[in-house]
């Protein structure tokens, strides 16, 4: 049996046939970088809403977001573009984001 780690690692790699769509990651772009992750899940079918309505854990949204997009940020040392997890910050946004939009509909 294999961990699930392994699994993620899979997952995320560039070797994986599923066409995902590619996220550069750039400084000061969080807003447009949430959007086009969000917008990922949702072409991929994926909700953050589990069955009871509450939201997937972070572990569970970062696997989500490898299996619905690439992420890319440029490598400082080579200049080159380089493979990366969803970084924290972007997690933690679309997270949030998903509360805001509960907490606004429940007050309609």
């Amino acid at each position: 049996m294999t961990s699930p780690s392994a699994d993620v690692i899979d997952l995320c790699s560039s070797s994986n046939s599923v066409t995902r769509p590619t996220i550069q990651i750039l400084a000061g772009g969080l807003a447009q970088e949430v959007t086009l992750a969000e917008r990922a899940l949702a072409v991929a079918g994926f909700s953050i809403h589990q069955g009871s309505g509450a939201l997937v854990t972070r572990a569970r949204l970062v696997d989500l977001l490898c299996r619905s997009a690439r992420f890319m940020k440029v490598d400082g040392r080579s200049g080159r573009l380089r493979q990366i997890d969803p970084p924290a910050a972007l997690v933690r946004t679309i997270l949030a984001r998903a509360r805001g939009r509960s907490d606004s509909n429940d007050s309609i």
